[in-house]
């Protein structure tokens, strides 16, 4: 199961964008926007963008964290290890950080 996860999202992280118009009926399931998933999900090596953080499982104390942490929507990050709890160690430039399981749960990528 892990398996075919893992390469749904890496087929997603390397092909291109779709190339439908924002609110056009040819494309029924993106209508133009890029798909957005749990960083959670992204393996290991893999770059994303994070396009959003869920903030209805997050206490405002973990969102300030984030924040002063730079983990922002548009930030570019690569994931570079697995937890086994469910976190993932995150690059962004030459820092790294770890990432519980739960707030991976919350922070939504694309492919970036």
């Amino acid at each position: 199961m892990f398996g075919a996860l893992a390469n749904s999202i890496q087929r997603r992280l390397t092909d291109p964008a779709p190339t439908c118009a924002p609110g056009s009926k040819t494309c029924q399931e993106c209508h133009g926007e890029p798909e957005t998933f749990a960083l959670c999900n992204v393996p290991c090596g893999n770059s994303c963008k994070i396009s959003r953080i869920s903030e209805i499982n997050l206490s405002p104390t973990t969102q300030r964290r984030l924040a002063e942490l730079g983990l922002r929507a548009g930030m570019k990050v690569t994931v570079t290890q697995k937890i086994s709890s469910g976190g993932r160690v995150l690059k962004i430039g030459t820092t790294r950080y770890a990432i519980d399981g739960n707030t991976a749960s919350e922070l939504l990528v694309t492919a970036a």
